[in-house]
C-alpha cells in the first residue's frame, strides 16, 4: 500500500471512530425507556438537627415546626427520631461508554431548607417553650395519676392508659434534661445548629420485600447529590445510565413523596395526635371516634365511650370489687304513715335501681362499706333518727358520716353552727358533707351564684375548723354544669359527691357518685340512695387514712 492509500485509510478509520464514538455518546445520552426504568430507585432521607457549642452536639431534634419550634427533642443521636421523606433517584455510571456503576446514585433533595434560625434566639425561645410545655405535662401527669389511683386493671383501657403514662413520664424526664442542657448552652455566646442527613436506597428483592441499604454522600452541589451504596454494588436487575444523560433530570426532579400518609385513622384501634396537640387512643369507625377510647386535651383527660366523635362518658362495670355505700334520712324510717326500723346486721345492697342502664358483672349482692346519715337542715330541722342510726352503723362496723342539707333562708355561718351543735363527730368518721340542691329560681332569690358560694365557703370553713378535716360538697350534675364553674376555688379545694342517675360516670373529679335513688337494700324498707366510691379498696383505704376526722 502506498503512502497515499495509507493516509486515506487512516482518515477513513478516524472518521469511522468519530462516527462510532458519536453514536455511542448519543446512545449514552439517550438511553432507552427500558434502561431509564431500570435505573429508577427511591431514596429514603432521614434528617435531624443538632444544637451544640463549638461544633459539639449537646441536644438533638427531628425538625422544625411551621412556627419554628424544635420537634421531637432527644438527648442523644441514638434516641432522636429523624424526620423522614422519600426522593426519587437514578443509578448512574461515570463513564459514557462503560456502564460500571459500583452502586452510584444521583438524586436531588428538593426540601426547602431556607429556614435557618439564629441559634442564639432559638435557644432562648426553646427554653421558654419547653418550660411552658413541662408545666402542661405535669398537669397531664396529675390527671393520669388521679385516674390510675381510682382505677385498676379490671377497668377497660387501664393498661392502655398506664402505657401512655409511662411514655409521658419518660417525656417529662427528657424535657427536663433538655431544659437544663439549653440553659447550659445559653451561657455560651455562640451556640451552633447543624442539619444531619442520612440516605438509604430502598431495594426490592425478587420476593417483593423492601430493604433500606445505607448510602454515603460522595458529592453535593447546588442541590444535586451524588450517593454510593456502602457495599459499592449495583443491585440485581437494576441498570445504570450515564451521569450526564438528560433523562436523569426527569427522574430526580420529581416532587418529594411522603414517607407515611397523614390523616385521621379510619377503622380499628389507633393512636392519633391531632394538629391541635390533642391525643386520642382507642376505637375508630368511619374515621370517627366510636367505642372505647381516651382523649388528652389541654391537660384534661376523658376516658370512656365515644359515639360519632362525641364523648358519652365512662361506663362502669359493677362488681363485688367496688366500694359501695348508702345515704339515709328519716325517709328510710317513715314511709307514708308507717314507721320502720333498720336491721343493721343484715344490710346488703340487692339492686342498683332502674332509672338507667347498668353494666353488672355477676349478681348484685354487695356489702355496705360506708353510710352517710342526714343530721340537720337549715337552722331548725333535725333528723330524729340520726343519733340511733349513727350509733348502730358504728356498732356494726360501717364507716359513718353526717350531712347537712343547705337552706337558702339562713346564712352559711348560722347553718354551720347548727350542724355542729346537733351532730356527733368521732375519730375515724367520714368527713362531713354539705348537701346543696337549690333550684335556679332559689339561687336567683338569694342573690345569685356569688352569694350562694359565699355562704358555702363559710359553712365549709367553719365546719373544717371544728372537726379538723375538709368537708365534702354534695351537688347534682345540673349544678355542676350550670353553677360550679363560677367557683373554681371550691371545685379545686374540696372533694365532690355528685348525684347523677345516668348510665355514665360524672366527668369530674369526685369522691363519691350517687348513682341511683331507687336502689334496694336488704334490711331497709323502700328505696335507698346507692353510692359508689370513686376507686377500689386501696384508694378507699387511703381516703380513710387521710380524709377522715382525726
Amino acid at each position: 500500500m502506498n503512502k497515499k492509500n495509507a493516509k486515506r485509510m487512516r482518515w477513513a478509520l478516524a472518521i469511522v471512530a468519530i462516527v462510532l464514538f458519536t453514536l455511542l455518546f448519543y446512545i449514552a445520552r439517550h438511553p432507552s425507556a427500558n434502561q431509564v426504568e431500570k435505573a429508577k430507585v427511591l431514596v429514603e432521607v432521614r434528617q435531624y438537627w443538632t444544637i451544640g457549642v463549638g461544633g459539639v452536639p449537646m441536644l438533638y431534634f427531628s425538625q422544625f415546626s411551621p412556627e419554628g419550634e424544635c420537634q421531637e427533642i432527644a438527648l442523644d443521636a441514638d434516641s432522636v427520631e429523624p424526620s423522614t421523606h422519600l426522593t426519587s433517584a437514578a443509578w448512574i455510571h461515570t463513564l459514557p461508554l462503560i456502564p460500571w456503576s459500583r452502586g452510584r446514585l444521583a438524586t436531588r433533595d428538593t426540601m426547602n431548607y431556607n429556614f435557618n434560625p439564629d441559634a442564639t434566639g432559638l435557644v432562648k425561645n426553646e427554653i421558654l417553650r419547653i418550660d411552658s410545655a413541662l408545666k402542661a405535662m405535669h398537669e397531664e401527669d396529675g390527671e393520669l395519676r388521679y385516674y390510675m389511683r381510682v382505677h385498676n386493671v379490671q377497668d377497660e383501657g387501664y393498661n392502655m392508659i398506664a402505657d401512655y403514662h409511662t411514655q409521658l413520664s419518660k417525656q417529662i424526664n427528657i424535657y427536663q434534661q433538655a431544659l437544663d442542657t439549653l440553659r447550659t448552652i445559653r451561657q455560651d455566646a455562640r451556640p451552633t445548629l447543624h442539619l444531619v442527613s442520612e440516605y438509604y436506597a430502598l431495594l426490592t428483592d425478587s420476593a417483593g420485600n423492601t430493604r433500606a441499604e445505607p448510602c454515603k454522600v460522595s458529592a453535593t452541589k447546588n442541590g444535586n447529590i451524588r450517593l454510593q451504596l456502602t457495599n459499592r454494588r449495583l443491585p440485581e436487575k437494576a441498570g445504570s445510565i450515564w451521569r450526564w444523560a438528560p433523562a436523569i433530570d426527569s427522574i430526580v426532579s420529581k416532587d418529594l413523596l411522603p414517607k407515611l400518609p397523614q390523616g385521621t385513622p379510619q377503622e380499628g384501634v389507633h393512636a392519633y395526635k391531632a394538629p391541635d396537640g390533642s391525643y386520642y387512643e382507642g376505637d375508630w369507625e368511619g374515621g370517627k371516634r366510636n367505642g372505647f377510647g381516651f382523649l388528652i386535651q389541654g391537660g384534661k383527660m376523658r376516658v370512656g365511650e365515644w359515639k360519632d366523635d362525641v364523648f358519652q362518658g365512662e361506663r362502669l362495670t359493677y362488681t363485688t370489687q367496688r366500694i359501695y355505700g348508702i345515704d339515709i334520712s328519716k325517709y328510710q324510717h317513715e314511709i307514708g304513715k308507717r314507721k320502720y326500723g333498720i336491721q343493721w346486721n343484715r344490710l346488703r345492697i340487692s339492686h342498683l335501681g332502674t332509672i338507667s342502664k347498668k353494666r353488672i358483672d355477676g349478681n348484685v349482692d354487695y356489702p355496705i362499706s360506708f353510710v352517710y346519715i342526714k343530721s340537720t337542715e337549715g337552722t331548725t330541722i333535725r333528723n330524729a333518727y340520726f343519733a340511733s342510726d349513727y350509733a348502730q352503723a358504728r356498732k356494726n362496723g360501717i364507716r359513718t358520716g353526717a350531712y347537712h342539707f343547705f337552706s337558702i333562708r339562713t346564712s352559711g355561718q348560722a347553718q354551720a353552727q347548727y350542724f355542729i351543735r346537733n351532730t356527733r363527730f368521732n375519730k375515724g368518721d367520714l368527713p362531713p358533707v354539705l348537701d346543696v340542691e337549690p333550684t335556679n329560681a332559689q339561687i336567683r332569690q338569694m342573690g345569685g351564684d356569688s352569694i350562694l358560694f359565699s355562704h358555702i365557703r363559710t359553712w365549709m370553713k367553719t365546719v373544717e375548723q371544728h372537726v379538723g378535716v375538709r368537708p365534702i360538697l354534695y351537688v347534682n350534675q345540673m349544678f355542676v354544669n350550670n353553677h360550679l364553674t363560677e367557683a373554681p376555688d371550691i371545685k379545686r379545694d374540696y372533694d365532690v359527691w355528685i348525684a347523677r342517675y345516668g348510665e355514665y360516670k360524672p366527668d369530674v373529679k369526685l369522691s363519691i357518685w350517687q348513682l341511683c335513688p331507687d336502689g334496694l337494700v336488704t334490711g331497709i324498707h323502700g328505696h335507698v340512695d346507692i353510692n359508689v366510691f370513686n376507686g377500689y379498696q386501696n384508694a378507699f383505704d387511703e381516703f380513710l387514712e387521710t380524709s377522715t376526722i382525726p
